[in-house]
């Protein structure tokens, strides 16, 4: 009896920490190392998930030096992250990147980092090119760690 009390505590347990709201932590970029593939324009992102959704408007994603450079892979945490700065999301479905500009970027995919050690990867399976104020929708995967 003591031994099915503990594995309902257990599981109890386990099932309140799985349900904790993910917060976001980190997005990774990479651009495609293919020609003409950086660009020096600005990005927006709106990410959406199953339960909230928020917005990084354009420009706050900057590191020092040239960001979105071809063939790098660009980090940007805390306030790079605008409003959706450790918010709550949740499983992502899918994210909204907006272009400023006429310098094209090509960029291979998108990473969301959580708090909980899940991730998404946002991707369209190929090089993906935006360019000329163009605002393109691009689906996520969530992986749980």
């Amino acid at each position: 009896k003591k031994f099915t009390m503990m594995r309902l505590l257990l599981l109890s347990v386990a099932l309140a920490v799985s349900a904790e709201s993910r917060r976001l932590v980190k997005i990774t970029t990479k651009t495609s190392d293919v020609s003409n593939a950086g660009t020096d324009n600005d990005m927006s992102y709106h990410l959406f998930s199953l339960d909230d959704d928020c917005y990084i408007a354009r420009g706050n994603m900057n590191n020092p030096g040239n960001d979105q450079e071809r063939g790098d892979t660009d980090v940007y945490e805390g306030t790079d992250l605008g409003a959706c700065d450790y918010k709550e999301l949740g499983r992502m479905d899918f994210l909204r990147l907006g272009h400023y500009g006429s310098d094209a970027w090509i960029f291979d995919w998108i990473k969301l980092d959580f708090s909980d050690g899940s991730n998404a990867t946002c991707e369209m399976g190929k090089p993906t090119t935006i360019d000329d104020y163009e605002t393109i929708q691009i689906p996520c995967i969530h992986y749980v760690q």
